[in-house]
């Protein structure tokens, strides 16, 4: 059963996922016109859909777009798959890092006798095919595009 502390999460994520998102999608350029896929259903398309599935197919994707309300091919969203894309999933990544980083009640206060904390080859997050040509230099075995958290 959630927690207050948990809704609280929850909530905080969400507000930061939408107006983060919102905003770096104007300054990244990811947003040019009004749209059905706002720049807030992007990435959350993107983060709710590989955080279920990381190997998730454009396809999949796609359902996950349709399950918020936005009806997009998968070929729709293979094109917004792009350079603007990766500038707005990195400035928002950035900001979470600086967002979140001083709240360390998110980890149960467990980390605070710690001066800083450093990950080293820890995780590798799955990318659509699409973004191949993007993250040419960390390639999973099976040649598929990815991303190697350092």
């Amino acid at each position: 059963m959630p927690t207050a502390k948990d809704n609280t999460r929850a909530k905080q994520l969400h507000e930061f996922l939408n107006e983060r998102a919102h905003l770096l999608g104007k300054v990244s350029r990811f947003v040019q016109r009004v749209s059905k896929l706002s720049a807030e259903v992007f990435v959350k398309t993107l983060v709710l859909g590989l955080a279920a599935k990381p190997q998730a197919s454009l396809s999949e994707l796609a359902e996950q777009s349709a399950a918020m309300g936005v009806q997009i091919s998968p070929q729709g969203l293979d094109e917004r798959i792009n350079r603007r894309a990766v500038t707005l999933l990195q400035g928002l990544f950035e900001q979470a890092i600086q967002v979140f980083q001083s709240q360390t009640k998110l980890l149960g206060g467990s980390l605070t006798q710690f001066d800083s904390i450093q990950i080293l080859d820890s995780s590798i997050i799955a990318l659509p095919a699409a973004m191949q040509t993007l993250f040419a230099g960390c390639k999973t075995a099976g040649g598929a595009a990815a991303l190697k958290v350092n």
